[in-house]
C-alpha cells in the first residue's frame, strides 16, 4: 500500500499525464492524420489507466485523478508506475515534431530528390520577412557564395532556363549577396541590365562593392521593401527568385506586381526548395511547387513547372501573357 506522500506524486504525475492527453488530442497541430493522434492518444490513455477527462469539470477530474490513484496504489507497486508516467512525460512525442506537421508521401510532390531537411542555411536568403538577421553580409558571404554551392544551385542550368537574350533588362530578387549578378550579367551582355534587389541594406551595400570590384559595368543594386519589389511597369524582361519565394508574406498580391512589372511575354523564375532538399529552411517553411503555381497564376500569369536536374530545389516559370 502506498504512503499518503507516495500517492500524492502519483496525483501529480497522473494530472500532468491527464493535461498531455488533453493537448494532444485537441492541438489545432496537423500530425498528416488525425487517425494518428487518435492511436496516440488511445496510448496514453491506457498508460494512465483509462482516464478520459474531455469535457468533465475541473473539479471533477481532480476527483476521478485522486480516485484513479488511490486505486492504481494500491494494485500496482509505486516505483514502477511513476516510472511509467514520467518515461511517458519526458520522452520525445513524434506527432510533436517538425516533420511529423509535414509528413510525404511517395509520389505527393513533382520532387523527391533527398532526406528531410536537416534545417541547414539557406543558401541564399536575405530577402522580405527573412527567418534570420543579415546584417553582416561579409560573414554571411562565406555561406551563400561557398564554392560546393555550384553542385546542388547549378547557376549555369538556372540561367540557361531563364532563356535570357543581350540586351535584355533583368531582375534578381533577394539577391543577397549576388550569387547570380555575374552570371547574369554575363548573359545579358553589354546592351543589357540588372538590377540587384534586396531588403537588408548591408547585402545591398555588398553587392555594389562587389560590382564595382568586379566590374559589372552593367549591374545596378538598389533596396526595395518587403512587400513590393519597386520595379516600373512593363519594363522588365526576367525576374529571378531563387531561395526567397517562400518568405515573402503576401505572395498572391506579389506576383500581381510582378505581373506589372514584366513585359507582355516576359517570365519570373522562382527556384525554391523541396521538401525533401538537405538544404534549406526548416520543412514548416517549404512550399510546394504547385502551391508556388497557384499564387503566380492568382497574379495573372501562365504557370507551369520546369523540368531541370537540381537536387534540392524546383524552377516555376510564370509569364506574362502577350496583350495582357
Amino acid at each position: 500500500m502506498a504512503t499518503p506522500c507516495e500517492q500524492e506524486a502519483i496525483l501529480i504525475s497522473m494530472t500532468c499525464l491527464s493535461k498531455v492527453v488533453e493537448q494532444v488530442t485537441t492541438s489545432s497541430v496537423s500530425v498528416g492524420s488525425r487517425s494518428t493522434a487518435s492511436g496516440f492518444r488511445r496510448h496514453l490513455l491506457a498508460m494512465s489507466g483509462g482516464l478520459d477527462l474531455a469535457g468533465s469539470p475541473v473539479k471533477k477530474q481532480e476527483q476521478m485523478i485522486r480516485a484513479k490513484a488511490r486505486s492504481l496504489a494500491t494494485v500496482v507497486p509505486t516505483g514502477a508506475l511513476l516510472f511509467v508516467v514520467f518515461s511517458l512525460l519526458c520522452s520525445p512525442l513524434y506527432p510533436l515534431s517538425a516533420w511529423g506537421q509535414h509528413s510525404t508521401k511517395e509520389g505527393e510532390f513533382s520532387h523527391q530528390h533527398r532526406r528531410p531537411a536537416d534545417e541547414k542555411e539557406h543558401g541564399k536568403v536575405s530577402h522580405p520577412n527573412a527567418h534570420h538577421s543579415f546584417e553582416d553580409a561579409e560573414r554571411w558571404s562565406e555561406r551563400f557564395d561557398a564554392p560546393d554551392r555550384e553542385e546542388w544551385q547549378k547557376p549555369a542550368e538556372v540561367i540557361a532556363l531563364m532563356e535570357i537574350e543581350p540586351g535584355m533588362s533583368v531582375a534578381d530578387i533577394g539577391a543577397g549577396t549576388g550569387y547570380f549578378l555575374g552570371p547574369l550579367s554575363t548573359a545579358v551582355g553589354a546592351g543589357g541590365t540588372v538590377l540587384g534587389l534586396d531588403v537588408e541594406p548591408d547585402m545591398v551595400k555588398f553587392m555594389t562593392e562587389r560590382a564595382e570590384r568586379e566590374n559589372w559595368s552593367n549591374v545596378k543594386v538598389r533596396t526595395v521593401q518587403p512587400d513590393d519589389p519597386d520595379l516600373e511597369e512593363s519594363t522588365i524582361d526576367r525576374i529571378l527568385i531563387v531561395n526567397t519565394w517562400h518568405h515573402i508574406s503576401d505572395r498572391e498580391s506579389y506576383s500581381r506586381k510582378l505581373h506589372e512589372a514584366l513585359i507582355p511575354g516576359g517570365r519570373v523564375l522562382v527556384v525554391d526548395f523541396t521538401y525533401q532538399s538537405s538544404h534549406g529552411p526548416p520543412v514548416s517553411q517549404r512550399l510546394r511547387p504547385e502551391e508556388v503555381v497557384a499564387e503566380l497564376r492568382a497574379g495573372g500569369l501562365d504557370v507551369e513547372i520546369l523540368e531541370e536536374s537540381l537536387p534540392d530545389q524546383y524552377v516555376v516559370v510564370g509569364r506574362r501573357p502577350l496583350g495582357k
